[in-house]
Order: structure tokens, then C-alpha cells, then sequence
């Protein structure tokens, strides 16, 4: 029997079709289409495909199935197969494309236009979101007719650090998002698109996060794009936790309103004409008895009524009479026929020769998609003979797989195959028995490791599942540290801190011993960056990590990892202000620096004790301490510091800089040097950094008075810390634009989102900025005609300033203090003048000529206000106010 049509989704494939002219007309449309396992969903969205192409000769389709093998895909995996088709790879992605011959020859000549969108609207994605290998052999082909495109792409992929594919540094996910929509904005004014994501419950966190930015950002281009998931997948959530997919669904609902087409939602109606059209697909003579019969059995699901008509033709209950027409052979008897879809299965698998089902056996084990060279190997069979029995009896004949891509890795062909139905390769592998199983996934791993020597990155997810379903932890932690360092490099924080714990849990498997220290240090050091990153520098977790990773130091001798490992313990002590602490780390910092002889741990000691003696109130020599970091400064091992300590080596140096020469008095330079900070974390791509940047150059505007500039940075710092999940760093965005909505006069709305932002810097970075928050809020308040509030906040800051040594920022807390007293309680004019006093004392002692300027401005207008000449000076004595705890 011939492959059944598409059939009984009139209303669906109509509904399509009218999203389809929308968006030709150049508005942008996002649909869903939803169902259980069998329900149509691929078959509706590749029958649509082909049918709009046929109508539309400017319509090129890209496709993309999201991983079911490993159950976590490399980040933005989907996304990537998209891009490789668009780039002229109709067949990237391992299974064939969602629409028709036609198309792929519409996808490769579209290659030449496509390079030069990405050059043009994608360059940071060449190289690494996208590998160069596959591009510069597209582009070669195309090269004859293209003057000076292969040379600009080769160029590109060069500075990316080759052309293997591996990514040499870091993109973040502002830059992928912008520059991905870019592109497909760039292409769809050449030819409209359709873009089809199929089982997204599958789809890996950082495709959801771009699939929503998508959802959000397309909206006058000519694009379609089409995603399929089921829903109980995603209401039953992934790893004990809310699915990835769920909040992004309820927010672009909100959105996009009725976007959705729900395939289980078939009515009793529905169901039958749908099992008359599937019989009438084919010439028959079928009666009503049967078809009502093939309902009944059935309930007109989609791929149980497709999988029992074909048993009954196979086995002989259906045959074609004279007039090639189907008929029964006999009365049918339903009572016979498997109830359920897997006895449909069973059956079917049942009819297999050994060999056959031996093949596919082994195959299931790889996933839904396999290598046809490892199971070659596996059966100790020729390739040619291997093919054969694929693209004949199994493909042609039973049509349990489908071809996918041949593509070069190194110096070898590897050729995919995918199962038709993941419900095949789920029969199949779980009948075999648990040893068997370990076994298999152990050769499996073999083989694949040698067919992709010196390419092992491109399958880290899939060699780590396969050790560990062999029971070689180890080397699943090594292939998972591999997976973690790639998606750290496109800003997936949350990807790789799965990678990351699940190594922390695999590692209590494997036998103690000095290489299974190494591994744990290793998966520790890594997820303290991603902590600090995505719940700050005081995580829970890291006083944990810090001892065990200390602990596992000094057994091993790692001097050298110790240097990641202080770097966590000093950021822990000076975000919660244990400004003591912090500084014997950092002068141990120093004694490991002299000890190694290692030029970033040099550079980093530099930098971490000029934070603290900044936070110390010695500004001065903090400065010294960043222009050496500065000079010490290496642009060829800048990604090698950014992946040990998490942060570009000159973030630290850059924010000292900036404000060590604004509270000296030396204005242009610390404008200059906070520009340089920006600008380096856009050129480093590194999403921690750039935040980390952000928020420098908002406290420098602050600082220095510039409130257009302290709103504009805070506004970039929200979006990326939104975007990242950086809860310290949206905390301190939510600070700074509530003190702007302040400033501007909605005071009350300011405070609120002040108080919001500061508990949760404070619960995800401890009281690291506390007296700036102290500072922007009692300034808010005086603004608003309270200064007697503002003096009370002004008090709590001070009294945690004397309680943790924190000097910084004393000056202008004392100078608040003074000109607030004296706005609330004008009788206090002397106690007032006094704080102005003090406050000019310690500028001075601290060396900022900046703060000494403003208090001492402050004192002449107290003075040319009330005073006929200078009061006596006074001992200064603090009231006991100063004794407030933390502000809440």
C-alpha cells in the first residue's frame, strides 16, 4: 500500500492558509499547533508546507525538529538547523525538510543571498552560533559568481578562531536575538518565509527564550512561523520543575490572543469524516459497516486509524478487487486487531525479518534520529549493505524511517536516518533488557567518538547520555562539561547550570580518586560563575562550593584553580560587606599571584584588592591598583580569564577606574573610562559582563550628576538582566529606575520600585551597595519636600557603613545627613553644619576632591542662608540614630 494522503483537516489546513496571506502581505503571523502523540500535528504542518509552496512560487520553507534523544539539546539547536537551511543546507538537521523537492532547490539557491544577510545583519553568529566549516563549503560553491564573498566570510570565520565550528569566544544572547531577527527580517523582504519548529515540548530553555523574542519582535515581515508541541508534556513540567515552554505560551497568548490550533479538540464529527476521508484516499469499495467499525475501534485517532487500515491490507483482511479498488476480503473482525496503538506497533514491528528488526533495534538506541555508520559498525555490517536495507525494505517498503543529511566531519561521510515515528524507537528500545541497553549505548558512544575525532563537541549531549545509560559516569561529566562550556559561550546560563548539577550528581557514582577530584573542581568552579551570575555573588550555594572547591585544591595542588576559587570567596565577602575578610583574601590573592607566576592571576589580584580598598574609602590607591590590572591586561587570554573567573578581566579594572577618578575630581577622564567599560562588554559578547558594565556606567552617571544617562543605562541593564535571569543586577536596575521615576516626580511609584529592586539585589548580592541606596533614595525623598525621611534613611546608611568599615561613600552620606537636618528641623542648624563639616573632614583625609566640593558647597549655602559668620568649630559626635540596622 502507497503511504496514505493528508487527509480530514480541511478547517486546519484552511486556518493556516489564511495565517499564510497575512503574513505574505508582509504581516508577521505566530501559530501553534497543539496535540497528543499521534494526533497529525507533523503531518498537518509538513502537508501545509507543501501544498502553500505549490500555490506560492516565492514561498521557501525551513524546518526544524527539536531534540527528543537526549531530552536537553544543545541551545538553540532548532534555531540553528533553521539558519543552516537558510543558508543553502535543505537537509540540515538530520531529517528531510518540511515541504517538497522544490523547496530544496529553492533553499540552495537561495545560499547567495543568504551569505550576504548574514555578513550584513549576522556577522557575531558566523563561527560560532552558525559553524563556519559548513559555511565557507556552501560559499565556495558559490564563490565563482560572488566576487569577494567567500574572502569576506573566510575573513569572518578566521577571526572566530576557524572554521571548526567550535565556538573560539563568547556571543551573547542579546547579540543572537537581535542579529538572529535581523537576518530573517533581511530575508523575508527577498521572499517570504515559513518557519516550522516541530515538538517544542522537546526544545531546549534558550530556543524558547529566542521562539519568544520572535513571537514579540516580528511584526511588518513577510514571516509565518509555525511551532507544534504537545500539552500534556508541557503541563506535567520537565525535571520536577515548570516546563520551560509553559510561561512564554501564557505571555504570548496574552499577546497574540487566538493563535492556536488544537488538534485534540475534534469533535465525534470530526473524528468520523476524518476516517472517511483517510478510507476514501484510495479507490475502495468499503461499506459503511466497516468504516463505522474503524471508528469505533479507533476513536478516529489520527495515527492508530492510519497504522490498523494498513494492517488490514497487509495481512490480506483488505484486498484490491479487478478494478484496483479495496475491498473486504471477509467479514472483518474487530475483536482481532490490537485495542491499542502500541499492539498497532507490536504488530507491525512483529512483521519484520530478524535482520530488520535487529537493525532497528540497534538504531533505537541512538534516538529518534541515527547514524547509519554506527549501526554498521554495531552489526558488523558493509555501509552499502546497511543503506540498502534502510532506503528499501524499511523506508520504501514498511516506511519506518525516513533519510536525513549526509554531511562531512573531518575526513568522513556521516549519514543520518530517523525513525517515521518516534513511538517505533520508543517500542524498540524499551524491549530491550536494562544490560542490554547499557551495553549498546556503551558501543554506541564508541563509535560515535571515533567518526567524530577532534569534532566531539558537536555531540557532547549525546555522548554524555550514552555513558551514563552505559554506567560510566566519568565520562558523561566529561562530555557534559564540554556541552556546558558551549552554552556558556552563547549566554545559556540556565542550560549550562543543568549541565553543571547534573554532573555534581553523577560525580557521587563514580570511585574516589585524584581524577574524580579534578572533575568536581572543575564542574565547581563553572557553576560558581554561573551562581554568581543568575542568583549573585552570595548565592546559597557557593559558601558550600567555595570549601569543597578549597578542600579539593589543597588535596590535588591546584594552586593554579585556587586562583578561581578566591576570586568567589572575595566577591562573596565584599558583596555582604565583610570588607575585613575580603581584603586578607585578597592579600592571599597576592601570595598565590607571586607564588604562580601566573599572568591572570597577577592581573586578577590587582583588581580585587583595588575593590576593596575602593570600598574602604581609599580611592586613590585603588586607581593604582586598576591601571596596572590595565596594563597587565593580555587581549590573546582575555577568553581564557572571562571562562575561569566569569567576567572580562577589565570589568573590574574599568568600573575602579571610572569611579576612583570621578570622586577625584577628574570628570573627563572618568566619563572616558566609563565609556571604555561599555565598550568592551559589547566587544567581549559576554552577557555577566555586560551587565556587570551596565551598572557601572548607571553609578558613574549617578555620580556625576547626569540623570538622562544613569536612566538610559539602567533601562539596557533590565533588559539584559531580564533576559539572563541576573537577579543581582535587575535588583540594582529596578534601584536606579525607581530613583529615576523619583527624580521625575512620581515619588511614590520611585520608592516602591526601589525598595523592590534593592530586596532582591540584597537577596541575590548581599549589602555590597547599600549606602548608594541609601544616597538615591534619601535624595528622592528631599526632592519630594521629606527630608525628615530622607534623614532616617540616611542614618540606616550610616550606621551600616561604621558597622561593616564601608568608607566609599561616608562624605556623602554625612553631607545628606547635615543638609536634610537642616531642611527638617531648622533649630538643628549647628548640628546640621556640624555633619557638613565632617563630611568635608573625611573627603579630604580620603583624597575625593569630588564629595569635599559638594559638602563644602553645601556648608556655604547653610552658612549664606543663616550664618552672619562661621560658627565655632565643635567636637562632632553622632547621635544615637546612627545605631538604625540595615535599611529594609
Amino acid at each position: 500500500m502507497s503511504q496514505p494522503k493528508f487527509v480530514g483537516r480541511d478547517a486546519e489546513m484552511e486556518r493556516l492558509g489564511a495565517l499564510w496571506r497575512d503574513a505574505a502581505a508582509g504581516r508577521a503571523r505566530v501559530c501553534f499547533v497543539t496535540g497528543e502523540a499521534g494526533a497529525g500535528k507533523s503531518s498537518l504542518l509538513h502537508s501545509f508546507a507543501a501544498a502553500a509552496q505549490r500555490a506560492d512560487a516565492r514561498m521557501v520553507v525551513a524546518s526544524a525538529n527539536c531534540d527528543a534523544q537526549t531530552g536537553q539539546s544543545d541551545p538553540y539547536l532548532p534555531f540553528l538547523t533553521l539558519l543552516e537551511q537558510l543558508t543553502g543546507d535543505p537537509e540540515a538537521g538530520g531529517v528531510q525538510s518540511a515541504a517538497t523537492g522544490e523547496n530544496a532547490r529553492r533553499l540552495r539557491s537561495l545560499v547567495g543571498l543568504s551569505m550576504r544577510t548574514l555578513l550584513e545583519h549576522a556577522p557575531d553568529l558566523v563561527g560560532t552560533f552558525v559553524p563556519g566549516a559548513g559555511l565557507l563549503v556552501k560559499a565556495g560553491k558559490y564563490a565563482a559568481d560572488q566576487a569577494g564573498l567567500l574572502s569576506r566570510l573566510e575573513e569572518k570565520v578566521t577571526s572566530r578562531g576557524g572554521a571548526g565550528g567550535a565556538p573560539a569566544e563568547a556571543v551573547d544572547r542579546d547579540r543572537i536575538f537581535r542579529q538572529y531577527t535581523g537576518m530573517l527580517r533581511a530575508l523575508s523582504a527577498q521572499c517570504p518565509l515559513l518557519l516550522v519548529l516541530d515538538d517544542l515540548h522537546w526544545a531546549d530553555g534558550a530556543s524558547i527564550d529566542l521562539l519568544f523574542h520572535l513571537g514579540r519582535a516580528l511584526e511588518n515581515e513577510r514571516i509565518l512561523l509555525v511551532g507544534s508541541y504537545r500539552p500534556n508534556d508541557v503541563s506535567i513540567g520537565r525535571d520536577g520543575r515548570r516546563h520551560p515552554l509553559e510561561a512564554p505560551l501564557a505571555e504570548l497568548k496574552r499577546y497574540l490572543g487566538d493563535a492556536w490550533i488544537d488538534l485534540d479538540r475534534a469533535g465525534c464529527e470530526q473524528r468520523r469524516a476524518f476516517v472517511h476521508a483517510l478510507v476514501d484516499a484510495e479507490p475502495n469499495r468499503l461499506d459503511a459497516e466497516f468504516r463505522e467499525g474503524l471508528l469505533r475501534h479507533t476513536a478516529g485517532h489520527p495515527l492508530f486509524a492510519v497504522e490498523v487500515l494498513r494492517t488490514l491490507q497487509e495481512r490480506g483482511d483488505l484486498a484490491h478487487d479487478a478494478e484496483g479498488c479495496w475491498r473486504a476480503a471477509g467479514p472483518i473482525d474487530w475483536d482481532v486487531l490490537p485495542a491499542r496503538v502500541e499492539g498497532v506497533i507490536e504488530e507491525r514491528i512483529g512483521r519484520l525479518t530478524d535482520e530488520l528488526r535487529e537493525v532497528l533495534t540497534v538504531a533505537s538506541v541512538e534516538g529518534t534520529s541515527f547514524t547509519t555508520q554506527v549501526v554498521a559498525r554495531l552489526r558488523e555490517m558493509g555501509e552499502r549493505q546497511l543503506l540498502r536495507l534502510l532506503s528499501g525494505e524499511l523506508e520504501k517498503r514498511h516506511r519506518l524511517v525516513v533519510e536525513g543529511t549526509t554531511e562531512r566531519v573531518g575526513a568522513r561521510w556521516v549519514s543520518q536516518f530517523a525513525f517515521s515515528h518516534v513511538a517505533f524507537q520508543q517500542y524498540l528500545y524499551h524491549d530491550l533488557s536494562a544490560r542490554e541497553r547499557m551495553l549498546l549505548h556503551a558501543e554506541t558512544a564508541e563509535v560515535l567518538e571515533e567518526l567524530y575525532a577532534g569534532h566531539t563537541d558537536r555531540v557532547a549531549l549525546q555522548l554524555a547520555r550514552h555513558h551514563e545509560l552505559a554506567g560510566d559516569p566519568a565520562r558523561a561529566v566529561d562530555h557534559r562539561l564540554r556541552a556546558a562550556s558551549r552554552a556558556l559561550a552563547v549566554g545559556a546560563y540556565a542550560e549550562a547550570r543543568a549541565l553543571l548539577e547534573r554532573s555534581r550528581e553523577l560525580l557521587a557514582q563514580v570511585p574516589a580518586g585524584p581524577e574524580r577530584d579534578r572533575r568536581e573542581l572543575e564542574v565547581l568552579t563553572r557553576l560558581c560563575n554561573v551562581l554568581n551570575a543568575t542568583e549573585g555573588w552570595d548565592s546559597p550555594g557557593l559558601p558550600e562550593i567555595f570549601s569543597r572547591s578549597r578542600e579539593l585544591c589543597e588535596e590535588l595542588g591546584e594552586r593554579a584553580q585556587l586562583s578561581r576559587v578566591l576570586f568567589g570567596l572575595w566577591a562573596y565577602h565584599l558583596v555582604q560587606l565583610q570588607l575585613q575578610p575580603a581584603l586578607a583574601v585578597a592579600r592571599e590573592y597576592f601570595d598565590l599571584a607571586d607564588a604562580l607566576a601566573d599572568h591572570d592571576t597577577v592581573l586578577q589580584a590587582h583588581a580585587v584588592m583595588g575593590d576593596t580598598l575602593f570600598w574602604l574609602g581609599r580611592p586613590a590607591e585603588a586607581r593604582d591598583y586598576a591601571e596596572a590590572a590595565m596594563l597587565l591586561y593580555a587581549p590573546h587570554l582575555r577568553d581564557e580569564h572571562q571562562a575561569r573567573f566569569g567576567l572580562d578581566p577589565r570589568m573590574i579594572p574599568l568600573m575602579l577606574l571610572a569611579l576612583s577618578d570621578a570622586l577625584l575630581g577628574r570628570a573627563g577622564r572618568a566619563a572616558a573610562w566609563g565609556a571604555e567599560c561599555v565598550r568592551v562588554a559589547d566587544e567581549a559578547a559576554h552577557p555577566f559582563s555586560r551587565a556587570f558594565a551596565l551598572y557601572a556606567a548607571a553609578l558613574l552617571a549617578w555620580l556625576m550628576g547626569d540623570g538622562d544617562a544613569a536612566r538610559a543605562h539602567a533601562a539596557a541593564l533590565q533588559e539584559t538582566s531580564e533576559r539572563f535571569g541576573f537577579a543581582y543586577y535587575r535588583g540594582q536596575a529596578g534601584v536606579l529606575r525607581g530613583w529615576g521615576m523619583g527624580m521625575e516626580g512620581s515619588v511614590e511609584d520611585g520608592l516602591q520600585a526601589m525598595r523592590r529592586g534593592f530586596e532582591e539585589a540584597a537577596a541575590n548580592g548581599g549589602r555590597g551597595d547599600h549606602s548608594l541606596y541609601c544616597l538615591m533614595r534619601a535624595e528622592v525623598l528631599r526632592r519630594a519636600g521629606r527630608a525628615a525621611e530622607a534623614l532616617r534613611v540616611v542614618d540606616c546608611g550610616l550606621a551600616v557603613a561604621r558597622e561593616c568599615g564601608e568608607a566609599a561613600f561616608e562624605p556623602e552620606l554625612l553631607r545628606v545627613r547635615g543638609e536634610a537636618l537642616a531642611e527638617a528641623f531648622p533649630e538643628h542648624v549647628t548640628d546640621a553644619a556640624a555633619y557638613l563639616e565632617r563630611a568635608i573632614a573625611r573627603a579630604r583625609a580620603q583624597g575625593t576632591p569630588l564629595l569635599e566640593h559638594r559638602a563644602a558647597a553645601g556648608l556655604a549655602r547653610l552658612r549664606a542662608t543663616v550664618f552672619a559668620a562661621p560658627p565655632p568649630d565643635e567636637p562632632f559626635s553622632a547621635p544615637p540614630s546612627l545605631r538604625v540596622p540595615v535599611l529594609a
